[in-house]
């Protein structure tokens, strides 16, 4: 693993957060390259849709390493929305120190809130780099310095370094996104049919007749004939053969 003596090694990184399939692990394996480097907590989330017709609310957190009660505390507050650090990804491309350029004179109630009970958390100062997707998605990816000196080390070369560990973390958390969203569609196709349903389907796509399956599974000809007919009404299908096409075609069943 990386250590402060050593250069980062950008492609290890890529490497190894992309042979991960789950949040909590590549949140451990971010923060295992990030430590060397001075960071003691990482915030990854989304501020700007790709889209202007996706009315989704911003999402708070994506992934990140932050205490849970202080995640708890940010979403029910409803920080996101009082948050400069984020207005200020929304405004610039350029990476930032959180406390440059912050005038607390400048700042309204909600924010000098948010400041107040992020100090009391033990969270006085970090970095952002604005991350912008082809497709016009805005992150955010924010890492907590460990102390002040950290700041410092924080120049332009630093910034370039984070920008490229956030632009593999983007795109992996954009596959993830997509990975779970097919498992949860998976799902909740396959909750479509009841399982006696779905045993009757699979019946069906073996060749069998109403009578064979009436015989296989014990139960009378008209109760294979009922689950059959809400099956073909369950996916508006005109008749089995292509019911049975349809539910293989979307995983509900398997072939043969």
């Amino acid at each position: 693993m990386n250590t402060t003596d050593e250069p980062f090694d950008i492609d290890r990184f890529a490497d190894d957060i992309n042979r991960l399939s789950d949040g909590s692990s590549i949140t451990d394996c971010v923060m295992q390259y990030l430590e060397p480097l001075g960071y003691s907590n990482f915030a990854y989330h989304i501020v700007m849709r790709a889209s202007v017709e996706d009315v989704r609310p911003r999402e708070t957190v994506g992934l990140t390493s932050y205490p849970t009660e202080w995640v708890k505390h940010y979403i029910a507050s409803g920080f996101v929305n009082d948050d400069p650090v984020v207005a200020r990804v929304l405004a610039q491309r350029k990476g930032f120190v959180w406390s440059e350029g912050v005038d607390p004179a400048d700042i309204g109630a909600r924010q000098k809130a948010l400041l107040e009970d992020a100090r009391d958390a033990g969270i006085f100062d970090g970095v952002t780099v604005p991350l912008l997707s082809r497709g016009g998605e805005k992150a955010a990816f924010s890492l907590l310095l460990t102390n002040q000196a950290a700041s410092s080390a924080t120049n332009q070369q630093r910034f370039n370094l984070l920008r490229l560990i956030g632009e593999h973390l983007h795109a992996r958390a954009a596959r993830l996104a997509q990975e779970e969203h097919l498992i949860s569609g998976s799902r909740r196709r396959k909750s479509l049919l009841t399982p006696r349903e779905t045993e009757m389907l699979t019946w069906v796509a073996r060749g069998k007749s109403t009578w064979d399956i009436a015989q296989i599974v014990g139960i009378g000809e008209k109760s294979v004939e009922f689950h059959l007919d809400s099956v073909r009404l369950k996916l508006q299908a005109s008749n089995r053969t292509q019911a049975v096409v349809k539910a293989i075609m979307i995983g509900l069943i398997s072939h043969g």
